[in-house]
């Protein structure tokens, strides 16, 4: 018998064989299974020398992941959902509900004024409730590219986002969050908007809107969710370890692949809101 959870919320003995039977009709059980392999492209031993097919393959894998992480949390009630948004896979949402662990807020350490010393720069404990997460440590660290570039997160990043308020052609500032990152450190977010970016058709131009971009000040780079982007449709083409060309659903592509440091990333040209306030 599977363990029952502790949420007054949800079942899991009556959830779980349910869900296992949609997951498996959908071919998606495996990657909830056995969960979704380190990325090859990280690894300094493998980067030279590891074949587009082999990245391609883990790409189809961290996608079936991000399907089988919307089938679980769109059967789950609304307040469970939300206590699953820690996880940062589809196996570690599910280990989440079996085991009860889904407490519905977290102790993080957030950067800020110290509570005790009245400093800057400390990190500092603190119960505060993550409602989006990002799958980076330190806010990205420091990059290799400039402004304009946009890093492309893996499955776990749940928004795209911005440190940048000019980007915003709207601007919701009464938005506040955190975002939760993988070293249980948390960001304040400043409000939630649209971001207008120019790109090619063929020969002509054509304006796009990115909606619900969080903006994060204490971010040290632009952030887009690959998860966002294959939920609306969009496609990835790895041509080679180092460049991955991105479609949206019309087959147009979206941005100029660029390689940061830090992994794959887009060079995104980018309408500047000019926001007053």
């Amino acid at each position: 018998m599977a363990p029952s959870n502790n949420s007054d919320e949800l079942n899991f003995e009556t959830w779980a064989p349910k869900t296992k039977t949609t997951l498996i009709q959908k071919g998606l059980w495996d990657v909830v299974e056995n969960g979704v392999p380190p990325d090859p492209s990280t690894n300094p031993k493998l980067s030279a020398t590891i074949q587009p097919e082999e990245l391609s393959k883990w790409r189809d894998i961290v996608v079936k992941d991000t399907k089988a992480l919307q089938v679980m949390q769109s059967s789950l009630p609304n307040s469970v959902f939300r206590k699953t948004l820690s996880a940062s896979s589809a196996k570690d949402a599910w280990d989440l509900l079996k085991n009860g662990n889904i407490a519905g807020s977290s102790s993080v350490a957030r950067r800020g004024k110290c509570c005790h010393c009245g400093e800057q720069g400390h990190l500092q404990e603190e119960q505060v409730e993550v409602q989006y997460l990002m799958y980076a440590e330190e806010a990205l660290g420091e990059g290799t590219c400039g402004e304009d570039v946009w890093m492309v997160h893996p499955c776990g990043t749940m928004n795209h986002m911005t440190p940048n308020d000019k980007y915003f052609s709207a601007l919701d500032r009464t938005h506040k969050a955190y975002v939760g990152l993988s070293d249980r450190s948390a960001l304040r977010v400043e409000g939630r908007g649209d971001v207008k970016i120019m790109m090619k058709d063929g020969t002509k131009k054509k304006k796009k809107t990115i909606k619900n971009v969080l903006f994060v000040p204490g971010l040290k780079g632009n952030v887009l969710s690959i998860d966002q982007m294959i939920a609306r449709g969009y496609s990835a083409k790895i041509e080679h370890p180092r460049k991955c060309t991105f479609r949206d659903r019309t087959g147009a592509v979206f941005g100029e692949p660029v390689w940061d440091e830090r992994g794959p990333a887009l060079r995104l040209n980018v309408v500047e809101g000019n926001l007053t306030s």
